[in-house]
């Protein structure tokens, strides 16, 4: 075998080489896009549960918030509903004293 034939043998191989290195970096940049799709279905994914995770903590304050008020206003009843109990219990005992005269 000549150089001629040796250069062109090597020059062939480059070739070949060449042409399998492009259909790798084909197949890379191909598995890049797919992962690329993966990543933003998935940050999408994300970024709905994050904004229902808001949406709900909103909701859940406006609760904590009207149940709150709710407990102030039962708690208001029931001081409310205990003086009227002790102005009873008074007037009761004062009756109760009148009649022990009678």
């Amino acid at each position: 075998m000549n150089n001629e034939d040796k250069i062109l043998t090597i020059l062939e191989q480059m070739q070949t080489d060449i042409r399998d290195l492009k259909q790798g970096q084909a197949k890379l940049e191909q598995g890049q896009a797919t992962m690329q799709i993966d990543t933003n279905r998935r940050f999408d994914k994300l970024e709905m549960g994050l904004s229902r995770l808001e949406r709900n903590q909103i909701s859940m304050q406006s609760d904590i918030r009207d149940l709150k008020q709710g407990q102030a206003e039962l708690t208001s009843l029931v001081h409310g509903i205990h003086a009227h109990q002790e102005e009873d219990y008074i007037l009761l005992k004062a009756h109760e004293e009148k009649f022990r005269q009678l």
